[in-house]
């Protein structure tokens, strides 16, 4: 199996569809439903917005800013 590749384009399409995920486009003339703890379904649903962007941004900084070794340092 071909590992996927480490594009920046790849990277601002997912961060370009999290974005979209929080726009509320589609239930802002809807009557809040009581979800669980009373709270109103949009909650939760942000709520796993914000997971999905840290966890892309936990895997942003691991995979895509990778540290090169400091050559400066070494010849000084």
């Amino acid at each position: 199996m071909k590992k996927p590749e480490n594009s920046p384009r790849n990277w601002a399409l997912l961060f370009a569809a999290i974005f979209l995920l929080s726009m509320d486009f589609w239930s802002w003339t809807d009557q809040p439903a009581s979800g669980p703890l009373g709270l109103p379904w949009w909650v939760f649903y942000f709520a796993g917005v914000q997971f999905a962007l840290s966890a892309a941004l936990y895997f942003f900084s691991t995979c895509y800013w990778r540290d090169e070794p400091d050559t400066a340092a070494e010849d000084g």
